[in-house]
C-alpha cells in the first residue's frame, strides 16, 4: 500500500506550503483530544514538526506563522487534556525534541525555549514507567542541555516566589532538578544521559548557573552515593567471582570506571565551590571509610559506617576489602587529573608527617618535623612484602601510580622521599650549580633548605640530609640523594623473595625420548 499512499497523499509542492501548515494548526486547535481523534492529532503534530524544520531552512514565513499563532500554547493545551493518552504525550515530547535539535540557532530557538512552556513540560508529571515516553523525555532533556549557552540558559533558571518566605525569591532550574531525579534510574542509557546533561549545565559560562549548581547539596550527595553503590556492587561481584561467575564482576568494574571518569570531568567542569563540596564528600564518605579503613584503623572522627552488605549467597572474605581498596586507590591515581584532589590523595598515601588523628577534611595538616607518623603510608609499604602476592602487587601499583601521576606536586614527592631517582638527581645537580654561584655568606642556605628564611614548606629530603651530616656543609647534602628507606627495603625484600622462589622452583618434568621409528616393510 506504500505506492498507493504516495499517489493519494499531497505532492511535495502542495505539502510544504504555508496553507498546509495553517491547516495543521487549525486541526490541532479545534480537534477534541480523545481516544477517537488521537491518531489524527499524532499525525498532525508529526507533520507540523516536519514543515517547521523545512521552513526554517527554506521559508521564514513558516516560523513567523508559528510565532504569531503561539503554537506552543496549542501543544500545551493538548498535553493538559490528553490525560491517559500516552501516544499523544509521546508524540508531543518527540515533536519538541526534534524541533530543538534541528532548528537553526537564532530567534527560532529562542522562541521555542522561552515563555516557560518548555519548563512546564519538563515539570509535567509524566508516567515515566512507559519506556517509550521515558526515552523521548530523556532525549528532550538532552537536546535542551546541548543547546544551553550563556544566552539560552536564561530561559531555564529563574527566581520564583517562595511560599511562606515573605515573597523572597528562590532559584528554580527545572532541567537540572529533573536530571537529578533520574540519576539512579535502573536503565543505564538514562543514567548516562542525565550525567551528560548535568555536565553540560556545569560547563555553561554563566554566573547564575554556577551559583545555583554550587549551592545545590543534592548533586554532591547523589554523586558520592552513586560511587559508594558502585563500590558495593564491585565487592559483590568479587564475592560471586570466587565461584567462577566473572561476568557480574566485569560489568560492575566497568560501571565504576565510567563513574570515576565522569566524577573527574565534573570536578574539572565545576567552579571552585562545587569542586570543594565534591572533594570533601569524596574524602569523607568514600576514600577514608572504604579505601583507607581496610588498610589501617581510622580515628573515630573519620570512621563512617560501611555501605549495606551486598546480598549474595557467599559473604565477602576478609581479604577482599584490602584487595579492592588497593585496586581502587591505584585506579583513582590513574584516572584523576583534578590537581587538588590528586594531591590530597597523594598526601594521604605518601607523606610521612601526616597524622590521621589530626586530619579534618578538607584540611590535611602536616607536622613541621619529627618521625614518620603516617599509619597509612606505613601499612602501604608493609603490604609490599606481604605473603599474599596479590596485595604486594597492588601495593606496588598504588605507590607507582602516585609517583607517576602528572598532577602530583614534585615537592610533595620530594618531602615523601619518593621522587623518581632521575628527577631527584637532576634537581640535586641543579641546586649544586646554583649554590656554587652564591656568596660565602649564603653558603649554608640552599634552595632545598628547610630554614624559615627559605619561604618554602618543610622539606623532608633536605632536612634529613642536614640532620644526618650534623650541620655539615650544605654542598655535601646536595650531592647526597636521600630516598625512602622503608620503601627501598620493602622492594629489595620483595625482589629477594622472588629470586629465592625461582631458585627453589621444582625442575621441569623430564622430556621423554621420541618413540623409535617403525620397522621398514619387508
Amino acid at each position: 500500500m506504500g505506492w498507493l499512499q504516495q499517489i493519494l497523499s499531497p505532492s511535495n509542492a502542495n505539502k510544504y506550503t504555508l496553507a498546509h501548515l495553517k491547516s495543521l494548526h487549525s486541526t490541532l486547535s479545534r480537534t477534541p483530544v480523545n481516544e477517537r481523534n488521537k491518531a489524527l492529532i499524532v499525525e498532525s503534530m508529526r507533520s507540523m514538526a516536519e514543515l517547521l524544520i523545512w521552513g526554517d531552512k527554506n521559508d521564514p514565513s513558516f516560523f513567523e506563522f508559528f510565532l504569531e499563532n503561539n503554537v506552543l500554547a496549542v501543544f500545551w493545551n493538548i498535553l493538559a487534556h490528553s490525560h491517559s493518552l500516552v501516544q499523544i504525550k509521546v508524540q508531543l515530547v518527540q515533536t519538541l525534541s526534534i524541533l530543538i535539535q534541528n532548528i537553526e540557532a537564532g530567534p527560532s530557538v529562542y522562541y521555542i525555549l522561552s515563555n516557560d512552556h518548555i519548563n512546564n513540560l519538563i515539570r509535567h508529571p509524566f508516567d515515566l514507567s512507559n519506556e517509550e515516553l521515558l526515552a523521548h523525555y530523556v532525549s528532550l532533556l538532552k537536546a535542551i542541555a546541548l543547546r544551553l549557552d550563556e544566552h539560552t540558559v536564561q530561559f531555564f533558571i529563574a527566581s520564583a516566589t517562595a511560599e511562606g518566605v515573605g515573597g523572597a525569591g528562590v532559584p528554580r532550574f527545572a532541567l537540572f532538578d529533573a536530571s537529578l531525579t533520574l540519576w539512579t534510574h535502573e536503565e543505564r542509557m538514562v543514567r548516562t544521559a542525565v550525567r551528560t546533561i548535568v555536565l553540560s549545565i556545569c560547563r555553561v559560562p554563566d554566573a547564575a548557573v554556577r551559583a545555583f549548581v554550587s549551592a545545590s547539596a543534592t548533586l554532591p550527595d547523589v554523586m558520592i552515593s552513586s560511587l559508594r553503590a558502585d563500590y558495593a556492587a564491585l565487592l559483590n561481584g568479587m564475592s560471586v567471582a570466587a565461584n567462577g561467575d566473572g561476568e557480574r564482576l566485569d560489568e560492575a568494574l566497568q560501571l565504576l570506571l565510567d563513574e570515576m571518569y565522569f566524577f573527574n570531568d565534573l570536578l574539572e567542569a565545576g567552579d571552585g565551590l562545587l569542586s570543594n563540596h565534591l572533594l570533601s564528600g569524596f574524602l569523607t564518605r568514600l576514600v577514608l571509610p572504604l579505601l583507607v579503613a581496610p588498610l589501617t584503623p581510622l580515628p573515630p572522627h573519620l570512621a563512617l559506617p560501611p555501605p549495606p552488605p551486598p546480598l549474595v549467597a557467599i559473604a565477602p572474605t576478609a581479604e577482599l576489602g584490602p584487595l579492592l581498596a588497593l585496586l581502587l586507590l591505584a585506579q583513582w591515581m590513574c584516572v584523576l587529573s583534578y590537581a587538588p584532589l590528586l594531591n590530597a590523595l597523594a598526601t594521604l598515601l605518601l607523606h610521612p608527617r601526616l597524622d590521621l588523628a589530626k586530619v579534618r577534611v578538607p584540611w590535611l595538616p602536616l607536622a613541621d618535623a619529627g618521625p614518620d607518623c603516617n599509619a597509612l603510608r606505613a601499612a602501604l609499604l608493609k603490604l609490599i612484602v606481604d605473603d599474599d602476592e596479590r596485595l604486594a602487587l597492588l601495593a606496588c601499583c598504588v605507590v607507582l601510580a602516585a609517583m607517576r601521576a602528572p598532577g602530583v606536586h614534585r615537592e610533595l614527592l620530594r618531602q615523601a622521599q619518593m621522587m623518581p631517582m632521575r628527577e631527584l638527581r637532576s634537581q640535586c645537580l641543579l641546586e649544586k650549580l646554583l649554590m656554587n654561584r652564591n656568596t660565602s655568606s649564603e653558603g649554608k642556605e640552599s634552595i632545598g633548605s628547610c630554614g624559615p628564611s627559605s619561604g618554602e614548606p618543610p622539606d623532608a629530603v633536605s632536612c634529613a640530609s642536614r640532620s644526618a651530616s650534623g650541620g655539615a656543609d650544605s654542598r655535601a647534602s646536595a650531592e647526597q640523594v636521600e630516598y625512602c628507606v622503608p620503601a627501598v627495603e620493602a622492594l629489595l625484600a620483595l625482589l629477594k623473595r622472588a629470586a629465592e622462589q625461582s631458585d627453589t622452583a621444582p625442575p621441569p618434568p623430564p622430556t621423554l625420548p621420541p618413540p623409535p621409528p617403525p620397522p621398514p616393510p619387508p
